[in-house]
This record gives structure tokens, sequence and C-alpha cells, in this order.
């Protein structure tokens, strides 16, 4: 299982543009700078993502992994409708 999950898990890095079945998803760079300004531990809350997530995406410690990045993504567009 846990081999399972590692090989299912994709990484982004932080300048691509990202696109799954034609809907278009914030780059890394959009989402740092949308989150620089909050409080992240509301937006871990919020968006379903761990605090030590959105630290080390904004830290950036490592590649994040595409459900962070997406989760984020459709976190920022909800909140700024």
């Amino acid at each position: 299982m846990l081999t399972t999950l590692i090989i299912s898990a994709s990484v982004v890095n932080a300048s691509e543009e990202i696109k799954p079945r034609g809907h278009r998803m914030l780059t890394v760079e959009v989402i740092r700078e949308q989150l620089k300004d909050r409080n992240l531990s509301k937006v871990a809350e919020a968006s379903g993502i761990s605090s030590a997530s959105i630290y080390r995406l904004m830290n950036e410690d490592g590649r994040p992994l595409y459900e962070t990045v997406k989760s984020l993504s459709d976190y920022l567009e909800k909140v700024v409708l």
C-alpha cells in the first residue's frame, strides 16, 4: 500500500502551469503570492491541507504534491469569487 501511495503521489515544479482535464490551476508562485499575507493556520483548516504542508510550500522546502497544489488552488479560487 505504501508503495502504491508513493508511486501515485506526483510532485510539481514551482513554475509549471498545471492543466489537468481542462481545468486551469494556479501555479505554485501564484499560490505563494496569494497566501503571503494570510493566516496560514486558518487556510490549512479551511482548505483541508495540513499546516506543515502549507508552511513547506511557502518556504520552498521541496516540491509540493499535486494534491496540495490543487487543493490550495481550488481554495483560493473559491475565496476570490
